[in-house]
């Protein structure tokens, strides 16, 4: 079966496709590629079998941990980062999003496309600046995750959690420069965090809304964030949250 990857965020698309169903790119010209049939068989070396028992164990494993995180039951990104970590649970390598690891951060993530490690100004953080990775899909939906070391003397002068991650996600409103809708307590991996709606943002000179999730653990800020000039980004934004994965 002939297949076209795109060339700008790795998506694969119908032969006929003329431009990529995910960034909207132009595949006029792009060489196909011809995938397996399905049922076709390659030859393999012969490997000895999991156990009955130790088989059964993994597939509910699997079972519980997928259900989890269906549900939102709490603790399900943990769930997911361990489903993922296993070497045979791969996200899937047609949908246009990569994993990365940032060794500095101390964390891999999935983002859309290729994602793009930048810095941006933040004034609560050391140094006045976050590291920022974003992808995008298409020119509609920007997804950024954004962290960095936080002033020691501004934990010293909030050492209340609820106080520090409210001040934290004030002045983020502001530096993202858009207006707060609404906000919402949420634990994010171990820690009291804010989930926030925004409206009046900016995306490549577009009107656009957005989603944040702020929170820190007493020395470092985080945030996952999405701006989209349409509705409907939630699941990207979930996928995005979901995906973390800290050493």
């Amino acid at each position: 079966m002939a297949k076209t990857r795109c060339p700008q965020c790795g998506a694969m698309n119908d032969a006929d496709t003329a431009k990529c169903r995910l960034c909207g790119y132009d595949l006029t010209g792009v060489v196909q590629e011809i995938l397996p049939q399905k049922g076709a068989r390659t030859a393999t070396k012969s490997r000895s079998g999991l156990s009955g028992a130790f088989g059964i164990g993994i597939l509910a494993v699997l079972l519980l941990g997928t259900v989890a995180v269906i549900m939102g039951a709490p603790g399900s990104e943990t769930v997911t980062g361990a489903l993922r970590s296993l070497p045979f649970v791969q996200p899937a390598s047609d949908d246009g999003w990569q994993r990365f690891t940032d060794e500095e951060g101390g964390f891999s993530a999935e983002l859309p496309g290729t994602a793009t490690q930048t810095s941006d100004s933040f004034a609560l953080v050391e140094g006045g600046e976050t590291t920022v990775w974003t992808g995008r899909v298409a020119d509609e939906i920007e997804l950024t995750i954004t962290y960095g070391a936080l002033e020691p003397a501004f934990v010293e002068a909030e050492p209340s959690e609820v106080l520090r991650v409210n001040a934290v996600a004030d002045a983020w409103v502001a530096s993202l420069g858009g207006r707060e809708r609404t906000r919402d307590e949420r634990t994010v991996y171990g820690q009291r965090g804010l989930d926030l709606s925004l409206a009046d943002l900016q995306l490549d000179g577009e009107r656009a809304n957005g989603r944040t999730i702020v929170w820190d653990d007493g020395d470092e800020f985080w945030s996952v964030t999405v701006v989209t000039t349409r509705s409907g980004a939630d699941s990207q934004f979930d996928r995005v949250l979901r995906s973390l994965s800290f050493n």
